[in-house]
């Protein structure tokens, strides 16, 4: 049977990770996009996940990453 709903996170990611936490805490995603140039990053959420964010997970969420090659070009955002 099909859920009635799938909270999704779009989450786009500058140098630091900690602005996931209040919306993983807050909506418990079953899906989190993550927008970055840095894919470093992505490793270091889903330690936290594994440990200091485990209270706010209660199923591991899939993660979606998008690779955003130059973010700060205008084309940047019809592109993504």
């Amino acid at each position: 049977m099909a859920p009635d709903s799938i909270d999704v996170l779009l989450q786009p990611l500058g140098s630091t990770i900690e602005v996931i936490e209040a919306p993983l805490a807050r909506y418990q995603p079953e899906i989190i996009v993550l927008l970055t140039n840095l894919p470093g990053l992505v490793e270091r959420i889903e330690g936290h996940m594994n440990n200091a964010w485990r209270k706010h997970v209660k199923h591991k969420p899939r993660i979606i990453v998008k690779h955003i090659g130059e973010p700060w070009r205008i084309e940047t955002v019809q592109e993504y």
